[in-house]
């Protein structure tokens, strides 16, 4: 994991470690994609999921690495899922998810919060082929000094049954049946 905001890392990383997740914070300064290729030119173990803040630059331009790393993802044999974190925004619109996954990320994520937190560590947990245990990420967040009180007081009135349910039947995206392109960040990405 590779974030910009430290307080994002560490609720990403404390969630995370709940669901019995081993997890590697990178500094901004380096350059993830020359690590990645490094590891796999070697064959080193690779990391299954890859979280990265989009803001974060590449250490010698002026340059996102997120497009870098995403773009090594895709031509890569079993390269790591790359999740593009946009700490900067409470909800991602359909437009920035369609650039992201355009670009080779699995998904585009906003600020992890009380609200949902749930929602992204599933997503999360998803996609290396797990389930979210609640129960766990609950009692994790709640006994974490990183914690705003909002997202322990959000927890500890939540049943888990709901949220559950609610992450299983989320909500229909009408906007996927519409078949427009536009220009997004200079990538052609159906709308």
């Amino acid at each position: 994991m590779a974030h910009l905001e430290a307080d994002q890392a560490t609720l990403w990383q404390t969630a995370l470690a709940s669901q019995q997740m081993h997890i590697v914070c990178k500094s901004a300064e380096h350059d993830l994609k020359e690590e990645l290729e490094e590891a796999y030119t070697n064959q080193l173990n690779l990391p299954h999921l890859v979280l990265l803040d989009v803001g974060i630059k590449s250490p010698n331009s002026e340059m996102l690495q997120s497009g870098n790393v995403c773009q090594w993802a895709v031509q890569k044999d079993n390269a790591p899922k790359i999740v593009l974190l946009n700490p900067r925004q409470e909800k991602i619109r359909d437009l920035e998810r369609a650039w992201a996954l355009r670009r080779g990320a699995s998904d585009m994520l906003p600020r992890l919060s009380a609200e949902n937190l749930v929602e992204l560590v599933s997503i999360v947990t998803q996609l290396v082929g797990r389930p979210c245990a609640t129960d766990l990420l609950h009692s994790a967040l709640r006994t974490t000094p990183v914690v705003e009180p909002a997202v322990a007081s959000f927890l500890e009135n939540q049943p888990t049954a709901q949220i559950a349910s609610a992450i299983k039947n989320p909500d229909p995206d009408t906007t996927k049946d519409r078949a427009k392109y536009v220009i997004y960040r200079g990538v052609r990405v159906r709308r």
